[in-house]
């Protein structure tokens, strides 16, 4: 079984608190001493968005497709902060300025999509290959009415 390679260096937390200020800064015109939650979210996560991009795209001579009609992923922040290994980062550099991470988790809204167990499993089956470091690409089947009974 192929393991998933660290694929770039990992930021420190010094690191993190530098850029996580610049963002503020651009952004808001603000630092993290001054920021409020939702600020400290988007900026949090316009961080992890540039970490996960430094990533190369995963390339093979075969590419699995996942068709599901519902994908129940939950929230993102911590697990791609966890994904990239900056979760205990992030939480000591906000806890420097009396941020707790879990109130800025609570910042992101539920990205349901569907109604419960297949959505689960699907998201389920989503992160195990992506831990694995498989060449994958998942694809949203939209359900609606309108479409459907047009055909019928």
């Amino acid at each position: 079984m192929r393991r998933p390679q660290r694929l770039t260096e990992r930021m420190d937390g010094k690191s993190m608190e530098k850029r996580l200020n610049e963002i503020l800064t651009r952004q808001f015109g603000k630092k993290l001493g001054t920021a409020d939650d939702a600020q400290i979210y988007a900026a949090l996560a316009a961080l992890v968005r540039e970490e996960l991009e430094k990533r190369p795209r995963i390339e093979g001579s075969k590419k699995l497709y996942y068709v599901s009609a519902e994908f129940l992923m939950g929230k993102l922040l911590s697990n791609n902060l966890i994904a990239l290994g900056l979760f205990d980062e992030a939480k000591t550099v906000l806890a420097r300025y009396g941020v707790a991470l879990s109130r800025i988790e609570e910042q992101e809204r539920e990205p349901s999509l569907g109604n419960g167990g297949l959505g689960r499993l699907a998201a389920c089956f989503l992160d195990s290959i992506a831990a694995l470091g498989l060449c994958v690409c998942d694809i949203l089947l939209s359900r609606c009415a309108d479409k459907m009974s047009s055909k019928n």
